[in-house]
């Protein structure tokens, strides 16, 4: 999905409109452009209006946050119900991107057989920060250290079964799949938990959580098929980026990862959690004289707003 995204756009259409359609000669247009794609509802409401040979017509409509694809010849156009907004990513893009992405990691696992990352040129070590920064964790550095970061990493080849994490146990390390796949189970301990596998391909990270505090491990991690993987332990991140840089690091991992409750409810973040969070805003006029209580319920309302440079915020 993450390629999907990367070649995609937005799309804004008025109430009654045709977005996009496919001709009966088989070729397509719209606001869209000329080719098939999936499509994310960022706004509105769009129906999706399918044509079978017998003639019967299907409406199935898109709401907010809903994907969809275009891709079956039955498919004959999207309707914006009302005035929305898509998020539209076309199919040739798509591939073309995932054809990259494919030679890519072809190139890197070859040289991670071959050397450690902290052995590679600065033109490889660029080009490994640079498939690593859109991923979780990864994210959250700027590129420069992102690379600090992947000299301390180190590579290692897991067979399929082989289990990165168990259940109950503490975690330390950072695992990032370069390729390959990994399932997550979780066992029946509590009444009404369920132990289906949840399947997470490359690129992914796992346990990105032990990085940032010793905890144990919610999940049972083995490898569903032959794997390469970067490890990264707390002890390496520490020297890499410091303490206080690591304290910040971790304040991000909570807002990003920790969903976020209305002030009243019960919070998903633990007192301590929460403890930390005030500290960006404790020296800040507004939250310096509220009392503990309100500020923890500010601190588990809190959301991660990410932007980069000339994104406008508010507008």
């Amino acid at each position: 999905m993450v390629h999907a995204l990367q070649c995609g756009r937005v799309v804004a259409a008025s109430a009654e409109t045709l977005v996009w359609r496919r001709t009966a000669e088989g070729s397509v247009t719209g606001f869209c452009g000329d080719d098939e794609g999936l499509f994310l509802i960022l706004q509105g409401r769009v129906a999706m209006i399918s044509c079978k040979r017998d003639g019967a017509t299907k409406n199935q409509e898109f709401v907010s946050s809903e994907f969809g694809d275009t891709d079956h010849e039955d498919t004959m156009g999207l309707w914006a119900l009302e005035d929305s907004a898509l998020f539209w990513m076309p199919r040739e893009s798509i591939c073309a991107s995932i054809a990259r992405f494919s030679s890519t990691v072809e190139v890197l696992v070859h040289g991670l057989r071959a050397q450690q990352p902290h052995a590679w040129q600065d033109d490889k070590l660029a080009m490994l920060a640079e498939f690593c920064s859109p991923h979780p964790f990864f994210e959250d550095h700027e590129q420069s250290q992102i690379q600090d970061i992947l000299k301390v990493m180190t590579h290692a080849k897991f067979l399929r079964g082989e289990v990165l994490t168990r259940q109950g146990d503490y975690a330390d390390k950072l695992y990032f799949l370069v390729s390959g796949a990994v399932k997550a189970y979780r066992s029946k301990g509590e009444a009404g938990a369920t132990d289906l596998p949840r399947l997470r391909f490359h690129a992914t990270v796992v346990n990105d959580f032990a990085v940032f505090g010793r905890s144990r491990s919610e999940v049972t991690v083995r490898c569903a098929k032959a794997c390469d993987i970067l490890s990264l332990t707390r002890r390496d991140y520490e020297k890499v980026i410091g303490i206080d840089q690591l304290t910040r690091q971790r304040m991000i991992h909570i807002l990003r990862s920790i969903p976020p409750t209305l002030p009243g409810e019960m919070p998903n973040r633990s007192d301590e959690e929460l403890t930390l969070l005030s500290r960006l805003v404790e020296h800040i006029p507004v939250f310096a004289d509220m009392p503990k209580h309100t500020l923890m319920d500010a601190m588990g309302a809190a959301v991660l707003l990410s932007a980069r440079s000339d994104h406008v915020i508010i507008y």
